[in-house]
């Protein structure tokens, strides 16, 4: 574990969890927002199940406050808004929480207006898309050369990418809405970021071999680096393969999201060996 006044745990858990959930309400949000003239009944159904990457999101955002001392110390994170990482990190996260909380509230309302909803997801998604580019780039420090390159924030998108569209298949599926070949789509995506995902790790473990200090390189921190990147792949692939079952017995009100269930947990776990990686190879230039 790198020793920098964080917690690896603690952070790798956010970077798995937050932007799972973050990138799968964007999924969701987006499929209400296509599919418009649907029936009132299901898209209240989906939308009241908006909680769920919303709960995932939130459970990622208070492991975090952990490496902060106190989360009541986020506050005063918002003082560098603007010439921050952190403080951009911070900020963009609650204008997710509270837009994204705002539209799942709002849809338990008697009557929501239509255009209010609409209009909530649509800033929900650009928080998202803010959101995940400020948490990909808050470990762009000069000072910590195996953070400061383009990988770190190609890694966590990708992961992000995986996890997220996984977590919005299973979503779905619970609502048992007429989601035509969405689900399908958004596995494809996942597959497509598991495919690049891994590469930028095998590129990352490689780049950690050229960067040292005087005392270690950096690859000598994660010895075991190959063996995660094999495990994360494997258990990703695992995940998407009972998802993809699960989705051909949609037909079963109970075997289709029981399968969906168990390889989304699989994916998200996958998507968390990802991430100890990144923190393990903390490396400063000095001693």
């Amino acid at each position: 574990m790198f020793d920098g006044g964080f917690s690896a745990t603690s952070l790798a858990v956010f970077t798995a969890l937050a932007p799972a959930g973050a990138v799968a309400f964007a999924c969701l949000a987006a499929f209400l927002l296509v599919n418009r003239s649907q029936s009132r009944d299901w898209r209240d159904v989906l939308a009241h199940l908006l909680f769920i990457p919303l709960a995932i999101a939130w459970a990622g955002f208070i492991a975090s406050a952990t490496h902060l001392g106190t989360p009541a110390n986020a506050l005063h994170a918002i003082n560098g808004l603007g010439r921050s990482p952190l403080s951009n990190e911070v900020v963009s996260a609650v204008a997710f929480l509270f837009f994204a909380g705002m539209a799942w509230m709002y849809s338990y309302r008697e009557k929501p207006k239509a255009s209010v909803m609409n209009g909530l997801l649509a800033i929900s998604i650009v928080c998202v898309i803010v959101m995940l580019f400020h948490t990909s780039f808050a470990y762009s420090i000069a000072t910590v050369p195996t953070w400061d390159t383009w990988l770190t924030p190609a890694n966590l998108c990708a992961t992000a990418l995986l996890s997220g569209p996984a977590l919005a298949t299973t979503v779905l599926q619970a609502a048992r809405v007429r989601a035509g070949k969405w689900p399908y789509a958004l596995l494809l995506i996942a597959v497509a970021a598991l495919a690049a995902g891994t590469v930028l790790l095998v590129c990352h473990m490689n780049f950690l071999g050229t960067v040292g200090n005087n005392v270690t390189l950096a690859s000598a921190l994660v010895p075991n680096y190959g063996w995660l990147i094999a495990a994360h792949a494997a258990l990703a692939i695992c995940g998407l393969a009972f998802q993809l079952h699960g989705l051909r017995l949609a037909t079963s009100r109970t075997r289709g999201p029981v399968f969906s269930v168990i390889g989304c947990a699989v994916v998200i776990i996958a998507a968390l060996l990802a991430r100890f990686p990144f923190y393990d190879a903390y490396l400063s230039v000095g001693f």
